[in-house]
């Protein structure tokens, strides 16, 4: 995770350019579905159990439905116009949001390898 974060807030190409021009030449039909991993992966599930858990009504329950309603339809409006969006912020706003969002990714890389240590280091230091 935190190469992809550094490549993205580096604006590093993730291919030579010889595998540019290949993937060019040729006829590619597969459909690789970036979104769905955050969207509906195991994040997302797990913090939808999380708060079904944590939520002590009914109503709370229904709530938190018509919330996960609400993120789809503004996660489905995002999407939509995302060829419009890409289109008015331009080439510098697109780098400014492709670099932000490789901070983000990166200091979440950062901090998963934070956790790890702080959990390895006390069975170390005890063993």
């Amino acid at each position: 995770m935190a190469k992809v974060g550094f490549d993205m807030l580096y604006h590093r190409p993730r291919q030579t350019e010889e595998e540019h021009q290949e993937a060019k030449k040729k006829d590619d039909v597969s459909l690789v579905p970036l979104a769905i991993p955050m969207l509906s992966g195991p994040g997302a599930i797990t913090a939808t159990l999380v708060w079904t858990a944590q939520a002590p009504s009914s109503l709370d329950k229904i709530a938190l439905g018509g919330l996960i309603v609400i993120i789809s339809i503004i996660a489905y409006v995002i999407l939509i116009s995302a060829h419009r969006l890409k289109k008015a912020l331009g080439k510098s706003g697109t780098n400014v949001i492709e670099r932000l969002m490789g901070l983000i990714v990166l200091v979440m890389g950062v901090q998963f390898i934070l956790n790890a240590l702080l959990k390895l280091i006390p069975s170390f230091i005890a063993g």
